[in-house]
Protein backbone atom coordinates (compact mmCIF):
# COMPACT_ATOMS: atom_id res chain seq x y z
CA UNK A 1 0.00 0.00 0.00
CA UNK A 2 1.31 3.35 -0.81
CA UNK A 3 2.04 5.82 1.86
CA UNK A 4 1.19 9.27 0.31
CA UNK A 5 1.69 12.93 2.51
CA UNK A 6 0.01 16.02 1.20
CA UNK A 7 1.76 18.96 1.93
CA UNK A 8 -0.15 22.53 2.78
CA UNK A 9 -0.02 25.49 3.89
CA UNK A 10 -2.12 28.32 5.61
CA UNK A 11 -3.62 30.76 3.52
CA UNK A 12 -2.80 28.71 0.16
CA UNK A 13 -4.79 29.00 -2.67
CA UNK A 14 -3.49 26.03 -4.73
CA UNK A 15 -3.03 23.87 -1.45
CA UNK A 16 -6.99 24.45 -1.17
CA UNK A 17 -7.57 23.90 -4.75
CA UNK A 18 -5.99 20.69 -4.87
CA UNK A 19 -7.76 19.43 -1.61
CA UNK A 20 -11.17 20.25 -3.24
CA UNK A 21 -10.15 18.30 -6.45
CA UNK A 22 -8.68 15.27 -4.32
CA UNK A 23 -12.22 15.64 -2.02
CA UNK A 24 -14.96 15.74 -5.05
CA UNK A 25 -12.95 12.82 -6.47
CA UNK A 26 -12.84 10.58 -3.49
CA UNK A 27 -9.07 10.71 -3.04
CA UNK A 28 -8.68 12.83 0.16
CA UNK A 29 -9.13 10.54 2.56
CA UNK A 30 -6.29 8.03 0.90
CA UNK A 31 -3.38 10.62 1.63
CA UNK A 32 -2.56 12.03 5.09
CA UNK A 33 -2.34 15.66 5.00
CA UNK A 34 0.50 17.41 6.89
CA UNK A 35 0.18 21.53 7.36
CA UNK A 36 3.84 23.16 6.78
CA UNK A 37 3.04 25.91 9.02
CA UNK A 38 1.77 23.69 12.40
CA UNK A 39 3.72 20.75 11.50
CA UNK A 40 7.05 20.41 12.38
CA UNK A 41 6.99 16.83 10.70
CA UNK A 42 5.61 18.42 7.87
CA UNK A 43 8.25 21.10 7.76
CA UNK A 44 11.15 18.10 8.08
CA UNK A 45 9.54 16.45 5.05
CA UNK A 46 9.59 19.51 3.16
CA UNK A 47 13.43 20.48 3.83
CA UNK A 48 14.26 16.69 3.50
CA UNK A 49 12.47 16.60 -0.09
CA UNK A 50 14.33 19.89 -1.11
CA UNK A 51 11.05 21.27 -1.71
CA UNK A 52 10.48 24.69 -1.76
CA UNK A 53 7.04 24.95 -2.88
CA UNK A 54 3.15 24.09 -1.83
CA UNK A 55 0.85 22.11 -2.18
CA UNK A 56 3.15 18.65 -2.62
CA UNK A 57 1.98 15.33 -2.84
CA UNK A 58 4.89 12.76 -1.75
CA UNK A 59 4.37 8.79 -1.93
CA UNK A 60 7.08 7.43 0.89
CA UNK A 61 6.06 4.11 0.65
CA UNK A 62 9.28 2.60 -0.82
CA UNK A 63 12.51 3.55 -1.55
CA UNK A 64 13.73 7.16 -2.56
CA UNK A 65 10.24 9.28 -2.53
CA UNK A 66 8.66 10.78 -5.26
CA UNK A 67 6.99 14.05 -5.48
CA UNK A 68 4.29 15.43 -7.06
CA UNK A 69 4.09 19.08 -7.19
CA UNK A 70 1.41 21.78 -7.81
CA UNK A 71 -2.56 21.86 -8.18
CA UNK A 72 -2.84 22.02 -11.79
CA UNK A 73 -2.42 18.41 -13.00
CA UNK A 74 -5.51 16.52 -14.75
CA UNK A 75 -7.29 14.73 -12.41
CA UNK A 76 -5.87 11.23 -13.54
CA UNK A 77 -2.18 12.04 -13.23
CA UNK A 78 -3.34 12.89 -9.13
CA UNK A 79 -4.99 9.37 -9.79
CA UNK A 80 -2.89 7.20 -10.92
CA UNK A 81 -0.10 8.80 -8.10
CA UNK A 82 -2.38 8.27 -5.39
CA UNK A 83 -3.70 4.88 -6.34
Amino acid sequence: MKAITLLTGNGCPACKTLKQRLDSEGLLDKVTELNVHESPSGRSMMHSLGIRSIPVLADTSRGKPKTLIGANQAIEVYKEFIL
